[in-house]
Parts: structure tokens; sequence; C-alpha cells
């Protein structure tokens, strides 16, 4: 069920972006790709790490008038967070590295005050597409994955960024809970997605 809802929403996406292809022509990039910089805030009292992945996806945008557009986007985007437990955690005392696929749903509002420079803001969804850990402790280490009642399948939450130019600095703030399941609330507490991306992007097909 989830993997249909994930192929409808981005055939439905990219199907009214190559309808409206002739209202994109110079207004903004199409093309998004680059880093993501997440971290987890857990509430549990562990050290958080951030943790590097990347995104890709379609970024196109509508003209609303000369200084605001919409922008509507879908794509693939690496998450997760670092965790050191230690002793007095109880039930694992080492590094616990979790990573969480999604797939996104931005719906940007970007205001334009210079030619060059735009602030955008606005809601995401996102759909969860898997995701794996691995730990390293004093008497263990390893690989695992998490089964499908561990985390949620929908994220949620605001986003807020500025654009120069091609590139883009933007920042995703969850507020859905991650762990769905007792044993993954047990180490990941009341945990929320959070990242920074940095990505550039590009009308149509041209170079980066």
């Amino acid at each position: 069920m989830k993997t249909k809802l994930i192929v409808t929403l981005i055939f439905l996406c990219c199907t009214g972006i190559l309808k409206a292809q002739n209202r994109l022509a110079g207004v903004g990039g199409l093309i998004k790709i680059g880093t993501d910089i997440s971290f987890f805030s857990s509430g549990l009292g562990v050290q958080h790490i951030p943790v590097t992945g990347f995104h890709i996806g379609l970024a196109p945008s509508f003209q609303l008038s000369p200084s605001v557009y919409f922008k509507p986007e879908v794509a693939f985007s690496m998450k997760g967070g670092r965790m050191n437990y230690d002793s007095g955690f109880g039930y694992f005392d080492g590094d616990v590295r979790y990573r969480i696929n999604y797939f996104e749903f931005p719906m940007m509002l970007g205001i334009k005050p210079k030619p060059r420079f735009s602030i955008e803001i606005g809601p995401y969804v996102a759909i969860e597409a898997g995701g794996n850990f691995d730990f390293e402790g004093d008497f263990a280490y390893g690989y695992g994955r998490f089964y499908r009642e561990d985390i949620h399948d929908f994220d949620y939450g605001i986003a807020a960024g500025v654009k120069i130019g091609p590139l883009e600095i933007r920042y995703y703030h969850g507020l859905q809970e991650i762990a769905g399941s007792d044993i993954s609330r047990a180490f990941l507490g009341n945990t929320t997605n959070h990242s920074v991306q940095i990505c550039f992007q590009r009308s149509r097909f041209k170079k980066f």
C-alpha cells in the first residue's frame, strides 16, 4: 500500500510539472541536488551527532507575481542521526548511527526581494522509504534494519530557507515523532527529524 501511494504521488507531481512546462521557462530551478546534514533531538539526555546524506528531486516554481512564487517539490532525501549512549542509559552503552530515507513533498512559498535572492517558507510532508542502523559499543557491534512498525510511515513539518542564484540553504524542522514501536521508542525517545539542506537548482537540464 505504501509503495503504491509513493508511486502515485510521484507520478502526479511529475505529470503536473510536464503539463506546465510552458509556464516554467525563466521562472526558477527545476532540478535540485545536494547534501543533507541531519540530526535528532530525542530528549533522552544522550549525545547527538549530525550525519550527512544527499537528496535529489524536482523543484519547479510558478510565478504568482513579480516578487512571489509557489514551488511544489518532490525529492528523495537521506536523513537520520547519530546518538552516543553512555553507561547510564541502561539499554546500550555505545554509538548508534540511524539512517532513514524519505520521499519528501515540500510546498514552498517564495518571496523575491532581489532578482537573485529569495526567501522560502512552507510545510512539507514525507513518506518513509526504508531505514537501517549500525552500532558499536564496548561489547557489541553490528548492523540492522528497521522493521515496518518501528518507524512511522509519514513525517511532516516546516521548512524555511534562502536561495541565492542556484544555491539554496534550507532548514527542515520535523514535527512527527520517528519511533513507532515501544522498542524503537526506548532508543529514540520522542525524536523528530531535523536537517539542513544545501543544494543547487538549475532550470531544465542545464549543467550545474
